[in-house]
């Protein structure tokens, strides 16, 4: 956090507790203003969120793919299962765009190039080392990166759009639960 006052709270169950405390900068650093610092901050966290929503994407493909292979233990209609197979073909695409899924040991990052989400992460770890306002072209890199993940994730919905609907048309045919990639279960959640 950069300089300046803030509260912290504990909470325990059925109570809270509240403080404030302040972060003063380090005197001894001269040459970097509370400005850059600031900077810096808003930065990072900006590239958090990137990382985040780069992150939960994966998240939500997965949880479609695991609840997509509940379903399909359910069945063996061979319409739901062709329709199954293009959307798993067409998420996992775009889940392997923005994670590195061949990764199993410390050595495979050698050996497989490393993603948008593992980009952004690293980036973010730049801009957190030392103390100043980004620099060396690092939010031309943001954009860049922004601009990927945002092709992926609009590739994304495509998919949602067109091949978990048409799963989800079986399903519904077949009298099975639809699939809610935002449903942290593999079997039924609540219809919202």
């Amino acid at each position: 956090l950069p300089p300046g006052r803030y509260q912290a709270k504990l909470t325990v169950p059925g109570r809270a507790a509240y403080t404030l405390f302040e972060i003063e900068r380090n005197p001894w650093i001269t040459d970097v203003s509370v400005a850059d610092l600031q900077a810096q901050y808003e930065f990072s966290r900006a590239i958090w969120n990137k990382v985040n929503e780069a992150n939960e994407t994966v998240i939500r493909i997965r949880r479609a793919k695991s609840q997509l292979a509940a379903r399909l233990e359910a069945s063996d209609d061979e319409r739901l299962a062709a329709a199954a197979a293009t959307l798993e073909a067409n998420a996992s695409e775009v889940e392997a765009n923005i994670y590195q899924v061949r990764n199993r040991s410390g050595q495979d990052p050698l050996n497989f190039p490393i993603k948008v989400n593992n980009r952004l992460a690293n980036l973010m770890s730049m801009v957190e080392q030392g103390d100043g306002r980004p620099g060396n072209n690092m939010p031309e890199i943001f954009d860049i990166l922004v601009d990927e993940l945002r092709g992926y994730t609009n590739r994304l919905e495509e998919v949602w759009g067109t091949d978990l609907a048409a799963v989800n048309a079986e399903l519904e045919r077949l009298g099975l639960d639809p699939i809610d990639p935002a449903c942290e279960s593999d079997e039924v959640c609540p219809i919202s």
